[in-house]
């Protein structure tokens, strides 16, 4: 069966399409997830007189683990697409890392970025948890300032940006899965080819020619030099016979 080259080139088209747009997306997220983190952190830290006791930020600090990581994996790939020679080959061989070390752990990476933002906004349901602390604090002006609306929004970023991370990482994963028998194609053309180039070209000539009926001896192979092909001609007289054109 003739693969279907041209369905084959659109599908490659929207793969790169669907890459592209993942890329800018892990970039948003990670970098808005990153700059609440920070945003909320500093704030805090800058009115932690402010509130009665002090509050637990590890949820936070744990959210900005992750997003540094997702952050600087993200960064390194849209650089490369404006600051290397190769552009999108860089671009690709630099996301292959960070897709080998999504892919190792990309379901490690759904897991974490699910069980981080779940544990974040299930310890901001308590009084001493900095999402809860702060908006209740801001809803109720226990505490005066914008400082404190702030960090409420910025802890409802964090939120909102860790979901969308798992919904971007499980499409992802989607992704992947759906070009595996486009890879798998590939690979298979790819060792046809080499095993084609091989096998001898005049071998194949002579098989195709007459795979039937064996070669006689008044009978020799020709070769017509500008279409490199044989033809199989009467040769009872070698040196008259005439080169035809196959």
């Amino acid at each position: 069966m003739v693969p279907d080259y041209r369905s084959d080139s659109i599908a490659k088209r929207r793969i790169r399409q669907a890459r592209v747009l993942l890329r800018g997306l892990y970039f948003l997220c990670s970098s808005m997830t990153l700059t609440s983190c920070i945003i909320a952190l500093v704030i805090y830290c800058q009115n932690a007189n402010k509130f009665p006791e002090p509050l637990e930020i590890w949820p936070t600090i744990m959210v900005l683990i992750v997003a540094s990581i997702s952050f600087a994996l993200c960064l390194s790939v849209i650089l490369s697409y404006f600051c290397t020679r190769g552009g999108v080959k860089t671009a690709n061989v630099i996301d292959r890392y960070r897709f080998f070390f999504h892919w190792s752990t990309i379901l490690g990476f759904i897991i974490v970025w699910a069980v981080t933002t779940s544990v974040f906004h299930v310890k901001s349901g308590r009084p001493n948890d900095l999402w809860a602390a702060t908006c209740t604090a801001a809803k109720n002006d226990l505490i005066e300032g914008n400082d404190i609306w702030t960090i409420c929004t910025a802890s409802i970023w964090i939120s909102g940006c860790g979901f969308t991370n798992v919904g971007l990482h499980v499409f992802e994963l989607v992704v992947s899965l759906s070009i595996l028998p486009l890879q798998a194609l590939r690979m298979k053309l790819k060792r046809d080819i080499d095993q084609a180039e091989r096998t001898p070209m005049a071998s194949s000539y002579m098989n195709e020619a007459t795979p039937f009926e064996p070669k006689s001896l008044d009978e020799s192979w020709h070769r017509v030099d500008y279409h490199d092909r044989y033809r199989k001609v009467d040769n009872h007289s070698f040196d008259s016979i005439k080169l035809q054109v196959v």
